[in-house]
């Protein structure tokens, strides 16, 4: 319990208030006193459709929990999620759906060991177990390919740390 009222208290401040996006004008200045702009709400009310900033603010929990999380970005783009994302067409429509994602969910199957390749060590294919935490009545399984993850950690990597850990051996 106290390790959770942690995670919830760091997650509950961080996300106290969510993000906005402002448009700026190309000189860098702000698009002037008409209050919100056309496309500024259009990306607001895309992102409440779809809980952009509820499902980050979970990607945040769950990286505190592990040593990472991941969103996993499910496009229009009539793509398996294994495949590459190439082009996405519908604009703020293309986004279809965003899935917040344990360390013990997605894990990675595959690694760059081609010691040439310019991603080398990275992952080439994830695998998503949503059965892996709690009870699904329907659990999805698939390979998914690096460009529909973002990996939610302090360093944008698979290598962190997770916040609890220094606690718990402190408790050991």
């Amino acid at each position: 319990p106290l390790a959770r009222a942690a995670v919830d208290k760091t997650v509950g401040k961080t996300w106290e208030d969510n993000p906005y996006l402002q448009e700026f004008q190309r000189d860098g200045t702000e698009g002037g006193d008409q209050g919100e702009t056309g496309l500024e709400a259009d990306i607001r009310q895309r992102f409440a459709d779809l809980r952009i900033w509820q499902h980050l603010a979970e990607c945040d929990r769950r990286s505190l929990v592990g040593c990472y999380s991941g969103l996993i970005l499910r496009f229009a783009d009539s793509k398996a999620f294994k495949e590459p994302v190439d082009t996405v067409s519908g604009g703020l429509m293309g986004l279809v759906e965003v899935i917040p994602a344990w360390e013990g969910q997605l894990t990675v199957s595959t690694w760059d060991t081609d010691e040439k390749s310019e991603g080398y060590g990275q992952p080439t294919m994830f695998s998503f177990a949503e059965s892996a935490v709690g009870q699904q009545k329907q659990p999805r399984t698939f390979e998914i390919h690096p460009d529909r993850v973002i990996v939610w950690s302090p360093d944008g990597t698979l290598n962190g740390r997770s916040a609890l850990e220094p606690g718990y051996n402190a408790l050991l």
